[in-house]
């Protein structure tokens, strides 16, 4: 009596199963997409906030940096061309790299037109990819069980068992895929800014 509860408590599980995720696959499919879009959002509502302190240690270690390599000079008695080289190249490169930092994210938005380069090219590998590659490999997941479903009343018993796992695991393996390039270009957003 024990063994057909636990058969009839499986098939009840193996059934929910398939109709919780043909019902929601629209929303699985759109998640790892809704995570990107939420942590590109955040960064960009900070990075206000963040760019102000970093230029403010910028100019102190820029700073510093003057100072040291201005002592350095002094304590081996460099001439008056070689001071006026070097306060030159060093203003060039801090001006370049303070430029960088006030523009990466703010006023030219470099970090959203790097990341749309990444999906582009990611997007001639794959055309599907081009509108969002978290949501492709998402839907191959869910494309892959609902053709398991539909191929299921006309398999057998044994063969049905054993293209559920696979497409279970198929499915799980596509959503992980999805999960990690979401967290992915979360972390482009989120060093971006």
């Amino acid at each position: 009596m024990k063994s057909k509860t636990k058969i009839i408590m499986f098939l009840g599980m193996v059934f929910l199963l398939f109709a919780a995720v043909s019902c929601h696959a629209e929303e699985i499919v759109m998640l790892p997409t809704k995570i990107a879009e939420k942590y590109r959002d955040a960064a960009s509502n900070f990075s206000g906030v963040l760019i102000g302190h970093a230029t403010s240690m910028y100019w102190i270690l820029a700073t510093i940096s003057l100072v040291w390599t201005g002592g350095q000079m002094l304590l081996r008695r460099a001439e008056l061309a070689e001071f006026a080289g070097e306060f030159l190249r060093f203003s060039i490169f801090a001006g370049l790299y303070l430029w960088l930092l006030q523009n990466m994210s703010g006023g030219l938005n470099f970090i959203n037109g790097l990341y749309r380069s990444f999906v582009q090219l990611a997007g001639e590998a794959e055309s599907s990819l081009a509108s969002g590659m978290e949501q492709s490999f998402a839907s191959y997941g869910v494309n892959i069980y609902n053709t398991f479903i539909k191929m299921y009343p006309s398999l057998g018993i044994a063969e049905s068992i054993c293209i559920f796992f696979i497409s279970i695991a198929c499915f799980v393996i596509m959503i992980l895929i999805s999960i990690n390039i979401a967290l992915q270009s979360a972390t482009i957003w989120l060093y971006g800014y």
